[in-house]
């Protein structure tokens, strides 16, 4: 992989395709951040006594017996639409 520095440059300067795989590569870099951040923050709800009601009402709700198959549709596709009844 080139390193950033070189894609940046690359990409002032104007190479074909460096600024959108410069792009692309930071993207994926902040997506990677994005998502230990966040399942910090989960592993924290899930872990906090004082969530345990809140926690308990979702995990009552009838989506809450699909949610794989949601989490699966979602993984596999650009775009997923979920429309329920509330």
């Amino acid at each position: 992989m080139l390193s950033t520095s070189l894609l940046n440059r690359n990409a002032s300067r104007g190479v074909p395709g460096a600024q959108q795989l410069f792009y692309r590569q930071r993207e994926s870099t902040l997506l990677k951040e994005k998502d230990g951040i966040l399942e910090e923050r989960r592993e924290k709800y899930l872990g906090d006594p004082t969530t345990e009601d809140t926690r308990s009402s979702c995990a009552a709700l009838p989506i809450a017996a699909r949610t794989q198959e949601l989490l699966d549709r979602i993984r596999e596709s650009d775009a997923a639409v979920c429309i329920a009844a509330t």
